[in-house]
């Protein structure tokens, strides 16, 4: 026993921004999407129990950011006071992103970056779980919930049962699929510690494949880049006198094995993998595509940005309101009758902010950006940045704003870059977390407790 006589309790239960996680992919599910709105109830209850329990403290560092994120806001509410549909749109699909990142700082307030790395260890599990199971759509070539899916019925061909299916796991949608088993490749680097690890970013590799999304493989190779970049002196260092131990050893074991596993199997289906990749590109770098997805996504860029800065002064620097550019879609089709989307995120907000919001958005990153570059590196920091940056390339490809899922994860992200947090040990984190549970023990970050054994 030790001296102290001291009990070490450890945290249990599942973070509320996991349960969260989970509830935006019910979303998509006809049978649960309820779900998702009974999560946003939920999170709204939390962060007024803290509110009026005065349960966090503001830090001075962050006042522009919650100055920022008030005014957003409100020119969000004023934007969309005009029209029920964006007002109902305000409410169902960015809200999410506003008391995500609300409930987000008033935990870290209080526990300080220990919650973060919680959070993101039980994340790391969760998407190795998606990936275990989405070897059946990879050798079945269809979902395993096929039949509870919110089938897509316009721009999009599923396949199901031939060599030309793309995995989706869960999500959906293979882009969506594709950028969630990249942020849980960078997951598995910085979080897991065991030698199988390898065989899991193994799997990932075949996983994020077999999504067969050319935006999903672009942002993986642009950060992985990046990723490189940051770790130059970790990934090569300067001495390989390592001291070798069992754990070590095994690693080094499973290492070598899955590389000549995976060299054979990539030697042996090269010319199908080459011509797969090929294929999927086509000629979409070309002025002269013929590949109606990038006709699609061109052309939309093209018909808006012509029609805004053809318009008249006010909606250029304003916008058309939140939630217009659907309807814009709809009343302006190029390829496909019915698709009310322009595949792009920025464009959606350029249309519907105008050039202030979409200016302001890009004034915003950059200054993120700059914050980053300056702060001292560590593993939430990097792993954020990352996410954020792999959402970012994706959301240039599809709008994000009708997959919450996607939302949820990009307003985590993006609390974490923007926030300045104060680092907790984990014995201060659970000392935290008693306090509260004396103090409000039915509602408290939906986590319980378990007493910890005395060390011997």
């Amino acid at each position: 026993m030790n001296n102290t006589g001291v009990l070490k309790p450890t945290l249990g239960g599942i973070s509320l921004l996991v349960i969260g996680i989970i509830s935006t992919i019910m979303f998509r599910y006809p049978i649960t999407n309820k779900v998702y709105y009974l999560f946003l109830i939920l999170l709204f209850f939390m962060i007024m129990v803290n509110v009026i329990k005065a349960n966090f403290q503001i830090n001075k560092k962050n006042l522009p950011f919650i100055t920022a994120i008030f005014f957003i806001v409100c020119y969000m509410l004023v934007s969309s006071m005009l029209s029920v549909e964006s007002m109902k749109f305000l409410i169902t699909r960015y809200s999410l992103i506003f008391l995500t990142m609300c409930y987000l700082y008033m935990r870290v307030a209080k526990y300080g970056t220990i919650y973060l790395e919680n959070f993101y260890k039980q994340l790391t599990v969760l998407l190795n779980v998606f990936s275990v199971f989405n070897l059946y759509q990879v050798i079945f070539h269809k979902p395993l919930l096929m039949n509870y899916m919110q089938l897509l019925e316009l721009g999009y061909s599923y396949h199901f049962g031939t060599s030309a299916y793309r995995t989706m796991s869960v999500f959906n949608h293979p882009i969506i699929c594709g950028l969630f088993f990249i942020i849980a490749f960078f997951c598995n680097i910085y979080i897991l510690k065991t030698p199988w690890k390898y065989l899991l970013q193994f799997l990932l590799l075949i996983n994020i494949y077999s999504t067969l999304a050319r935006s999903a493989w672009l942002a993986f190779a642009i950060v992985l880049i990046i990723y490189f970049v940051m770790n130059t002196k970790k990934i090569l260092p300067k001495s390989f006198n390592l001291k070798l131990n069992f754990k070590r050893i095994l690693g080094i074991y499973i290492s070598c094995v899955l590389l000549i596993i995976a060299a054979g199997f990539v030697g042996y289906h090269f010319e199908s993998i080459y011509n797969g990749v090929i294929s999927r590109f086509g000629d979409s770098l070309s002025s002269d595509t013929t590949d109606g997805s990038n006709l699609q996504r061109t052309m939309t860029i093209s018909l808006i940005v012509n029609y805004m800065v053809n318009g008249d002064v006010f909606h250029l620097f304003f916008g058309y309101g939140l939630g217009k550019a659907h309807e814009f879609m709809l009343e302006h089709p190029i390829l496909i009758e019915g698709f009310g989307t322009t595949d792009n995120q920025y464009l959606s907000w350029f249309y519907e902010f105008g050039l202030f919001g979409i200016g302001g958005y890009f004034c915003f990153i950059l200054l993120l950006f700059i914050k980053v570059l300056k702060a001292k590196r560590n593993l939430i920091i990097e792993l954020s940045f990352l996410s954020f940056l792999i959402l970012s390339i994706g959301l240039f490809f599809f709008e994000g704003t009708g997959w919450p899922i996607l939302l949820i994860m990009y307003s985590i992200s993006l609390s974490c870059l923007s926030l300045n947090f104060r680092v907790v040990e984990q014995s201060d984190f659970n000392k935290a977390l008693i306090q509260e549970k004396k103090e409000f023990p039915s509602v408290s970050e939906l986590v319980y407790l378990n007493r910890g054994e005395r060390e011997l």
